[in-house]
């Protein structure tokens, strides 16, 4: 404010922590000056994220941006982050959130088809005995047969690995039910074989969340990179009547990764964004390199769809398990992201975000905000300045159709899922 970045009567509910959430602001008032401005920051778990969504609304927000990511959400259902922008998108509020930054972090989504073989033919001597005895039904994970999904991950990294599947999970909206096909989630040292971390929780007949994750924290490996080895096994099937669809995505600290075998953005978007055509995700196109919507270049790392929602097996009725497992209903489908917008734009950085080298800046190019986290605030600017050149209170649906037409198409041929419905802009050409 002091700087004029950003007006003096910035509404802030909670301040929260860290200064990313200010750098959003500054997009959407660069980009709608007029408009008013709330901010209210929320803590780390899911119900402080929803409860910020509804305080926003309650507080007469009309348009909201936000840009966390929750992993452990339902990634084959609509959660309570997704199903609470919806319902707020259906009350007249329109949302922006980000598709993620993990299109380079993701499996391809498989079939959990067994191999019938350990990971890559390894021996239980080779695997060790600190995860219990060596899996030998590793799914394909990378594609082919090959049934591991080889990374790199930096000296002294930090991962953390989600496995989902398409049967029921155990929270909102399914709770109390569970899973049909028993996977299991493994971590192991490539050079080696050894195994480092296991995630084997049970899953059988409606009973035990379908949810494995490990965390694992490289520097007990050692200097230098490391690779390393994600498996993911099917220790039983029980009653499920088909074998589910699986996603599998990886977070990493300190120094991050790089994926050996080939990722998939196809399904990469974060979990508690699962729309259906109310609230709306944005992918991240770099605007460091290009302001032209008909080249400007999609950011590698920006996730994306389908949205898949439905569950291959569950109790008849959507029961509460232990039962035996029946057909779930067709899936609902939905283009993910909704649209791309900018990011590599410049920010004043007052509180040393996002680099501290460069942030705090002067001059316009410096200090840059990369990331889906950017895009999100950026197609809220778009929206309230469309919004305002077709009469103001325009409702989320005919708002998300206005957008989507004046969007530039960069799909073939039409809307697809790493472009959505493609650069959002605020005129025709």
């Amino acid at each position: 404010m002091a700087k004029g970045e950003l007006p003096p009567d910035v509404r802030v509910i909670d301040p929260g922590d860290g200064d990313e959430g200010t750098g959003m602001l500054e997009i959407v008032h660069d980009m709608a000056p007029g408009a008013k401005l709330l901010f209210t920051g929320t803590g780390e778990t899911l119900e402080d994220h929803v409860g910020g969504l509804r305080t926003l609304a309650a507080a007469g927000a009309n348009l909201i941006t936000e840009d966390l990511a929750f992993d452990d959400e339902p990634a084959f259902q609509q959660g309570l982050a997704a199903s609470t922008a919806e319902a707020l998108a259906r009350s007249g509020v329109f949302v922006s959130s980000s598709a993620g930054n993990l299109g380079g972090r993701h499996t391809p989504r498989v079939l959990a088809i067994g191999t019938g073989r350990s990971p890559d033919d390894i021996s239980a001597a080779a695997f060790g005995t600190a995860c219990g005895p060596v899996p030998h039904n590793a799914v394909a994970v990378a594609g082919g047969t090959d049934n591991t999904f080889d990374l790199l991950l930096g000296q002294d990294g930090v991962i953390l690995a989600t496995l989902q599947w398409s049967e029921p999970r155990a929270i909102f909206p399914t709770p109390g039910r569970g899973g049909f096909t028993d996977l299991n989630l493994y971590l192991l040292d490539e050079p080696t074989g050894r195994c480092l971390a296991v995630s084997n929780a049970r899953q059988a007949n409606g009973v035990g969340d379908s949810i494995e994750q490990v965390l694992y924290d490289s520097a007990e490996l050692g200097a230098g990179n490391h690779q390393l080895k994600l498996v993911v096994d099917v220790a039983g099937t029980s009653s499920a009547v088909a074998p589910p669809l699986i996603d599998l995505r990886w977070r990493t600290g300190v120094n991050g990764s790089l994926a050996i075998n080939t990722p998939s953005r196809a399904g990469s978007l974060n979990p508690d964004s699962n729309y259906l055509g109310l609230a709306t995700s944005a992918g991240a196109a770099n605007a460091s390199q290009s302001t032209d919507p008909k080249t400007v270049p999609l950011e590698s790392f920006s996730a994306g769809g389908p949205v898949q929602v439905g569950s291959t097996t569950r109790c008849p009725n959507g029961a509460v398990g232990p039962c035996k497992g029946v057909a779930g209903p067709r899936f609902r489908t939905a283009i993910a992201p909704t649209w791309t917008a900018a990011d590599g734009v410049s920010i004043s950085g007052s509180g040393g975000f996002p680099d501290p080298d460069v942030c705090p800046a002067d001059v316009n190019g410096q200090c840059l905000f990369f990331g889906t986290s950017a895009a999100a605030p950026s197609a809220v600017g778009v929206a309230a300045v469309v919004r305002q050149e077709l009469g103001g209170r325009l409702p989320p649906r005919l708002l998300n159709l206005a957008l989507a037409k004046l969007a530039v198409d960069r799909g073939d041929p039409g809307r697809d899922n790493l472009w959505g419905a493609g650069v959002l802009r605020v005129l025709p050409v």
